[in-house]
């Protein structure tokens, strides 16, 4: 077993998401306060508004 969701855990905070009360949801707050969340399910993750799912790379 690979550890693709502490990969992925690592790619969303290099990219400035902070874990949220969900597990399964990160949070990016910009600078004017906005919050954009993004759903991970194991190694892919799901940005707000979207149908699809990404696989980390």
């Amino acid at each position: 077993m690979s550890n693709t969701s502490e990969q992925l855990d690592e790619k969303l905070r290099q990219e400035g998401y902070t874990p949220s009360s969900n597990p399964n949801r990160y949070d990016k707050v910009d600078e004017r306060g906005i919050v954009t969340p993004v759903w991970t399910s194991g190694d892919h993750y799901q940005e707000q508004g979207s149908s699809t799912w990404t696989k980390k790379d």
